[in-house]
């Protein structure tokens, strides 16, 4: 830990070890843990100006991306988007408690 911290230890750029599949899996995953976390935020009620533009150009970034599972992942989250509510975790309590009234 001392080393890291006296910059005795040499720090690695990541990204350039990978090669262009993993840059494009990389940037999958990060736009889409974004629009999940857009999605969370969306479905507790939080709203402002520019959200839309926000959330279709994430959207549209991410259907560029040229991967196989890429257009089923982008129509997933649109569809979640459209719906506005998100689905009843099995995991957790009742289906009928997991419900915001304010989002029926």
């Amino acid at each position: 830990m001392m080393e890291l911290v006296s910059g005795e230890v040499e720090t690695k750029d990541y990204f350039t070890d990978v090669n262009e599949t993993e840059k494009k899996l990389l940037s999958a995953a990060d736009l889409t843990a974004y629009l999940v976390e857009m999605l969370e935020w969306k479905y507790l009620g939080y709203n402002h100006e520019g959200w839309e533009m926000i959330w279709f150009n994430t959207v549209d970034r991410l259907a560029k991306i040229e991967l196989p599972f890429i257009h089923d992942l982008v129509a997933e989250i649109k569809a979640a988007y459209k719906k506005g509510t998100k689905e009843p975790s099995p995991f957790l309590a009742q289906k009928n408690k997991q419900t915001n009234p304010e989002h029926i």
